[in-house]
């Protein structure tokens, strides 16, 4: 049903996967620059050009979570399908945080100067998002469960 607890578990991921996506997540620093790393790429404060990293894998994975999330919700009715789907966005998250750091990576070995990393509080909500999933998981699987047991009763 669409009022089960795992709902609201897979909403707040869509909502927390959203923000995530329209906040810069992290930044590498040097002494002239900053580039903050968003959806849209590297972006430098003061503007330059100096950096062409492409971030494109980045971009697909953060709108492909929430969107699965999302998608998840409504497959109530099959419930080892919603189970697989939330597994598929756990390695969604996963693939996210590995595609940041190796985007992070590239641009600072292309830029080849002395800098920095530094991460903004966006990098914390995927792994909110993780423990979200886990448990709708979980109360999937109780649905699941409780389901067999009324089957055996009847």
């Amino acid at each position: 049903m669409i009022q089960r607890i795992q709902t609201v578990y897979l909403f707040i991921v869509s909502v927390l996967s959203v923000i995530v996506f329209f906040s810069p997540i992290a930044a590498i620093i040097t002494k002239a620059n900053v580039f903050e790393l968003s959806y849209r790429g590297f972006i430098s404060s003061p503007p330059i050009d100096a950096l062409h990293s492409s971030t494109w894998a980045l971009t697909l994975v953060g709108a492909l979570i929430p969107v699965v999330a999302f998608v998840t919700i409504f497959l109530f009715k099959k419930r080892k399908l919603q189970v697989t789907m939330c597994y598929i966005n756990f390695l969604l998250i996963d693939a996210y945080y590995i595609v940041a750091i190796a985007s992070l990576w590239f641009a600072d070995q292309q830029l080849a100067l002395p800098s920095r990393w530094s991460y903004h509080y966006a990098i914390i909500l995927p792994v909110v998002n993780m423990v979200l999933t886990f448990m709708a998981i979980r109360a999937i699987n109780k649905d699941e469960a409780l389901v067999r047991s009324l089957d055996r009763l009847r």
